[in-house]
Order: structure tokens, then sequence, then C-alpha cells
């Protein structure tokens, strides 16, 4: 494809097309955590290239619990999505959401079971924020945007996620209400988080089709009516989605373009090569910034004294142990020659030569621990090779 494609919409129960695309084009995405839920529809709508997926696959063939949010959201983020505009049928737990009125929730609730919530594990830890689980600037856009396709809006809502396939009782549908609870669905997680993880921004637009089964003088639902309901309100959906996609910002503000600038908490010197091919769409330019970082760091500092390279101790012995290091530096010494680039480091593991660690100095090269510490013969000989290149002083 020429074009990047900056947005998506998934489709939820009944929406299961999304009309007026021009420039259309069917795309097959694999993704490490298996196929998304359908082929992805690529088009061209309010001057945005959009992909669309229907969250149950062509013919609502995939239950709640079985969707594969990983692959979905993961294809996505392999086309370059920013934005993903979620369409779901959700049951009303308030007396004024009605049904046909339409809901943009800022909150969660999580009552869901065993799904896979995450991208990350196999080596690698984050910690994502979630505490508004929905893009803010992404809510007002699709709030405004519904409003004016002429429905009955309600900005803002708790959101009970549970694991389905069943309705809920009539006791939990009560206890729901009970902790303000808005609306309730199937399928809003673990669609958020790891939209989230994935740095993209994520709202819901929630249809209303039904009281659940809370409400005395109105029927309980039942998925005849949830189906009904929503071909009533699927033109009203769409035109929505349009506005919302025609006024998409042209640069990202808010927090979800960084959620996890602070949120990985592994070095990602130490992540395993597999697990950082898996999530390379995802964590792919936390790596190439770390690349960076270590290339600054291994550059002799002003106050190096006579700008030469110093020795930096790495372990508690104060012999050299060429070739011994079968790990990833510290964060506190790299012990890599300029010359060499740093692929090893990033692999987490020692070149085929060997270095000692006591040999080029890196990142702690003025601390006391280093001084006074000198490398053998053999890498005395690598370090006066790497400063007569350079005209530095040799040690």
């Amino acid at each position: 494809m020429a074009d990047r494609v900056r947005a998506a919409v998934i489709g939820g129960s009944g929406f299961y097309a999304m009309e007026g695309l021009s420039d259309v084009e069917e795309l097959r995405v694999d993704t490490p955590f298996g196929l998304p839920s359908d082929n992805l529809v690529v088009g061209t709508l309010a001057g945005e290239r959009v992909a669309f997926l229907p969250r149950h696959g062509v013919g609502h063939r995939i239950l709640p619990s079985e969707i594969p949010a990983r692959a979905n959201i993961h294809a996505f983020k392999q086309l370059g999505v920013e934005f993903v505009l979620s369409v779901s049928a959700v049951g009303s737990l308030r007396e004024d959401i009605e049904p046909l009125h339409m809901v943009v929730p800022d909150q969660l609730i999580d009552r869901t079971r065993g799904r896979a919530s995450t991208f990350f594990g196999d080596g690698i830890v984050a910690h994502i924020a979630f505490a508004d689980p929905f893009c803010p600037e992404l809510r007002t856009v699709l709030a405004d945007s519904t409003r004016e396709a002429g429905a009955t809006v309600h900005n803002g809502g708790t959101f009970v996620v549970i694991e389905g396939p069943a309705f809920s009782t009539r006791a939990e549908s009560n206890l729901y209400r009970s902790w303000g609870a808005d609306i309730i669905g199937m399928t809003a997680l673990p669609e958020a988080k790891l939209a989230r993880e994935a740095e993209i921004c994520y709202a819901i637009l929630a249809c209303s089709t039904d009281y659940d089964v809370w409400h005395d003088t109105h029927e309980d639902v039942s998925a005849e009516m949830i189906v009904a309901n929503l071909l009533q309100n699927v033109e009203v959906s769409r035109n929505a989605v349009r506005l919302a996609l025609g006024r998409l910002p042209e640069v990202r503000n808010c927090a979800c373009s960084y959620a996890l600038r602070d949120a990985i908490v592994t070095r990602l010197a130490l992540v395993p090569e597999e697990t950082k091919r898996r999530l390379g769409p995802i964590i792919g330019h936390y790596v190439v910034q770390e690349v960076a970082r270590w290339r600054s760091s291994i550059r002799v500092s002003s106050g190096s004294p006579n700008g030469m390279l110093r020795p930096a101790r790495t372990g508690p012995g104060s012999s050299c142990t060429r070739g011994a290091d079968s790990g990833a530096p510290s964060s506190s010494s790299a012990i890599r020659p300029l010359s060499r680039p740093p692929s090893a480091y990033i692999r987490g593991r020692a070149s085929a030569s060997g270095v000692c660690a006591l040999s080029i100095a890196a990142r702690s090269r003025n601390s006391s621990s280093a001084r006074g510490r000198r490398p053998c013969s053999a890498c005395r000989s690598q370090i006066r090779a790497s400063n007569a290149s350079t005209g530095r002083r040799s040690v």
C-alpha cells in the first residue's frame, strides 16, 4: 500500500461493513499472535485511509472470549494505525440511557476471565497507565460527531465488560448498577488495554440496544433484540464514524502516543531476540532509541583527562576476564570498543571475539571503582588501536 493507514474502525454486532469506502483493497495480515478476526478492508473515507475489521468476523462466527484481540491490534499497528474507533452493542444500566441512545464511555470495569490482555511477557515487562482507558481527544471528537449525526449522545459513563457469552443474571445486573456502571457489554476489553500498549488512541461508540435484565417494565435482553435495534441505528453509527474520521488531529498531543515511554521496566538489552521481533511494531522505536543512547554513551566524555578512554570495572574481581562476559553490560558499563557496532550489546551477549571485563570504558569511566584498574595486555592493544585511529592518547 502506498498510503499510510492512520485510522481503523472495529465493527461490532450488526456493524459488519463500512459503506462509502473508495480505493478499496482487502488485506490478509499475519501477526505473531495469529490471524485477526478477518481480512482487513482498507479504503479511503473522509480523506483518510481507513482499515475496517468486523470484530466477530464476517458472518458473526467468533465468540467474545475467542476474539483474537492481540492479533487485531498488532495488525493495525503493522499498518501504522494511530486511531481506533470501536462500535459496540451494549445494554443500558440506567433509566435515562434508552435503547437507540449512544454512549461514548470514559471508564471501564473488567469482569472478564482468562483473556490474553497484554503483549508483554516472555522476557519483557511493561506496566501501562490505564487510569483513563480511553483517549480523551478521540472521545471528544467521537461524541461531537455522533451528536452532529443526529443521535442522542451520553458523553461519559462506565462500561462494565463481562465474559459472556451468556447475558447477566438479574442479580449481577443489579450489582453492576449498584457499582455505578452505566452500560454493559462483552468486547471492550482487552481491546482498550492492548490499544494503549500499542500507543494507539482508542474510543468506543456504544449503541444502547436494551435494558439488560434489571428493568421491571421492559423486556429482558435477547440476541434478536440487540440485532433489531442495532439495525435501526447502523446508519447513524456510520455517519458518526464518517464525521469523526474527518476530524482526526494531524498531530497527536495525547499521552496515548507515548504510553510505553515510562512503562517498560525491562532493559531492552536483556529482552530475548524472539520477543523483540514479535513486538517490533510496538517497541521497535524504543529499541532504536536505546541503540542511539548506547552509541552516545561510549563516546569519550569531555571530562575524561586528555580525552583518553578509561577502563571500567564490571565485576567484583580486579583481574582481566577476557571473553568471560556472557551477559549484557550493566547500566554503568558498556564493554565494546568504539569501532564495534552495538548489535551484540542489544542482543544482550558478548561478541564472538570477546573483550575483557575491564576493557573499553563507557558509562562509568570516571567512577572510583574503575580507577587504578588496568586491562590485560591483549585488551590494551585493542585500546591502543582504537585510540590511534582517532588520534587519542593510549593507555
